[in-house]
């Protein structure tokens, strides 16, 4: 059987997200930039939860890349 693969953008750019109805974040081009540079190795989870992993970058079934509009994302 093969691996499903989800991609598609985390946020974009200086867009508003809203965080459960109770506060509202933007982020700048380049936010994660250090981030992704110093602490690559990123595990997506569901809901936030750490008993829930979806994909980790170290195992490579989690790719994070900038680009123009926003922080992409590919999930397999």
């Amino acid at each position: 059987m093969a691996a499903e693969t989800i991609t598609g953008y985390a946020l974009q750019w200086d867009r508003p997200a809203i965080i459960g109805d109770a506060f509202e974040e933007r982020f700048a081009r380049g936010a994660f930039d250090r981030s992704l540079r110093d602490s690559p190795d990123v595990v997506a989870l569901w809901a936030h939860d750490p008993s829930r992993p979806l994909g980790r970058a170290g195992n490579g079934s989690l790719e994070l890349r900038p680009d123009r509009i926003g922080l992409w994302y590919s999930l397999t």
